[in-house]
């Protein structure tokens, strides 16, 4: 009887042990505070995103510019500038026509200035006149961005030369060649069609032609305000222009423009990528400074 009892003993603890060992391992630890804890702080931590770039001259000059809409990914500081001041240029051209002023062709100093920059002639208008003649966008723009003074001016001549570039008494050159790439185009005879084939014209490149000179502008426009420029006859218009043109718009399409097919192209000057201009015109139009060390660091600061 006693060792009956004493397996019945064993049996019950045997049985007893078991049952801890199967709830033991269908059951996991319990959480320690500390894990807990760290679970909650981490599901609560919102997602971070990483902080902006910090602001330079460039950006906040692409963004805060005349021609903003136009700026394309890849354009140099210099191009920027350059169709800030176009743009401010041809829209300034169509408020004044649209207010009664009267815009005409011309190569004399006699119905409106010739070697000022922009808004002189703008503040002399009532005196001087207003007008323009094919190199006076390229001409005005390189002023304003700080590549030359107003004293140089820069276009294509009949002789196949470059008046101010290719030396004479009035060559301005040291200018150029400080601030732009020059490609010449003379060795063969080439026309803009040519070039835009071959793919060598880019947005904001000055083209001087036998006789002529044009801007590129963006998307297949020109800044043309010679008499490849939108024009009508006037003829009580002030100018010794024989076909007495008055311009209505200095933008125009490049493949329907005489100056696609109808010019040999001379050379193309292109704004070095790392120039950088002294001046652009902002969102209003105004000729301002390039933004400088102390304004930048003040809005990376806020």
């Amino acid at each position: 009887m006693k060792k009956d009892h004493m397996k019945k003993n064993v049996l019950v603890c045997l049985l007893a042990l078991a049952l801890t060992l199967l709830c033991a391992c269908g059951e996991s630890a319990p959480a320690s505070p500390a894990d807990t804890a760290a679970g909650e702080e981490t599901a609560s931590l919102p997602e971070t995103e990483a902080p902006p770039p910090p602001v330079t001259a460039s950006s906040y000059v692409r963004g805060h510019n005349y021609a903003a809409s136009l700026v394309k990914e890849g354009m140099s500081d210099g191009v920027v500038a350059l169709l800030s001041c176009a743009e401010y240029y041809c829209d300034r051209l169509e408020k004044g026509i649209a207010e009664g002023e009267v815009w005409v062709y011309t190569n004399s100093d006699t119905y409106a200035p010739q070697r000022v920059a922009f808004d002189t002639m703008i503040v002399r208008k009532n005196r001087s006149g207003l007008g323009a003649n094919c190199a006076s966008i390229a001409n005005w723009a390189m002023i304003d961005i700080g590549v030359m003074p107003p004293s140089a001016k820069y276009f294509g001549y009949s002789d196949n030369t470059i008046h101010g570039y290719d030396g004479g008494k009035n060559d301005y050159s040291e200018y150029i060649n400080s601030a732009c790439e020059v490609i010449d185009a003379r060795e063969k005879t080439q026309t803009l069609s040519d070039l835009v084939k071959a793919k060598v014209i880019q947005d904001g490149d000055m083209v001087f032609c036998k006789g002529h000179t044009f801007m590129i502008a963006t998307d297949g426009m020109l800044y043309a305000c010679g008499h490849d420029g939108r024009w009508h006859e006037d003829p009580k218009a002030r100018t010794e222009d024989a076909k007495h043109a008055v311009f209505d718009s200095w933008r125009v399409e490049m493949t329907s423009s005489k100056d696609y097919t109808g010019y040999t192209v001379l050379a193309v000057f292109r704004v070095k990528d790392d120039y950088v201009p002294t001046h652009y015109r902002d969102e209003t139009g105004k000729l301002v400074a390039w933004p400088d060390e102390a304004f930048i660091s003040s809005l990376n600061a806020n």
